[in-house]
């Protein structure tokens, strides 16, 4: 059953091969314990005290709703949601108009921090290094903190082979 979209604050969201970033308008000094939100695989419910739901609706795809992780930053409600597939999302609930097939390729291949050159630019090692921390950021947050633990130890044996060889590149 799609639950409609029912939004009584401002929203926006962007995507990520493996997650979408909602942000969500509320009150200045809104504390933790003031919102409840419930995530489950094609639903998301946002209520605040003395507001009631803020933001309930069914996703247009499916999430996998326990890596969903949320945070307050400056009157914004931010939610990380990790996709149930690595596509492009089109929209995020049913009743949405689709975003133009570039602007959501261009949403899932932009880094989130600037930078000037490209990813495409790095050599094939350097790329692995950059989706190994990629991944442990996004282990990190969603709270797979076993599988994190195992990128940061292939992360640290990285560092230990790299001092090995510059080692012996000096030696030579």
């Amino acid at each position: 059953m799609i639950v409609p979209l029912e939004a009584k604050v401002k929203y926006e969201w962007n995507q990520y091969s493996s997650e979408i970033n909602l942000s969500v308008a509320i009150p200045e000094g809104t504390r933790a314990r003031e919102l409840m939100v419930v995530v489950q695989p094609f639903l998301i419910s946002i209520s605040l005290k003395g507001y009631g739901v803020i933001l309930k609706g069914s996703f247009h795809k499916g999430v996998r709703h326990r890596g969903t992780v949320w945070t307050i930053e400056e009157g914004m409600l931010r939610i990380l949601l990790v996709k149930g597939d690595q596509q492009s999302w089109k929209k995020l609930f049913p009743s949405e108009e689709e975003l133009h097939p570039m602007q959501a390729i261009k949403q899932v291949c932009e880094d989130p921090e600037p930078v000037d050159h490209s990813y495409m630019d790095l050599t094939p090692e350097a790329r692995g290094i950059v989706d190994l921390h990629r991944s442990f950021k996004h282990a990190m947050a969603t709270g797979d903190y076993d599988g994190a633990q195992e990128l940061e130890e292939e992360m640290k044996l990285m560092r230990f082979n790299w001092g090995k060889e510059k080692a012996h590149m000096e030696a030579s």
